[in-house]
C-alpha cells in the first residue's frame, strides 16, 4: 500500500488545513481533522517542536481499519514537517 499526504494548512492556522490522503491511487479528502499532540505548552506564541500530529478520526467520514489509520498517521508525521503552535488554541 502506497500512502501520500496532501495538506494545505499554514501558520498561523496550521491545524485548520484540509488533509487529503492518497491510498494507492484513491483520494480521500478527510477535511480538517489534524490535531497536534504536543508534549509542551505554548507560551507567548513560541514555536512548539515537541509532539506529533494525530488524526481526529471521529471527524472523518471514512472508516479505515486500525492498521490503515496507523499508517496514515505515520505518513502524516513523516510528510508534514511543520509542527508549530501558534497559540490560537490556548
Amino acid at each position: 500500500m502506497k500512502i501520500r499526504i496532501e495538506y494545505d494548512g499554514a501558520h498561523p492556522n496550521l491545524c485548520l488545513g484540509i488533509l487529503t490522503v492518497i491510498l494507492d491511487d484513491n483520494r480521500y479528502e478527510l477535511g480538517s481533522v489534524l490535531v497536534f499532540g504536543g508534549g509542551e505548552y505554548c507560551e507567548k506564541y513560541d514555536i512548539l517542536t515537541n509532539g506529533v500530529w494525530s488524526v481526529n478520526w471521529y471527524r472523518s467520514k471514512y472508516k479505515f481499519t486500525p492498521e490503515i489509520r496507523s499508517a496514515i498517521e505515520t505518513a502524516v508525521n513523516e510528510e508534514i514537517d511543520d509542527k508549530p503552535c501558534c497559540g490560537g488554541c490556548i
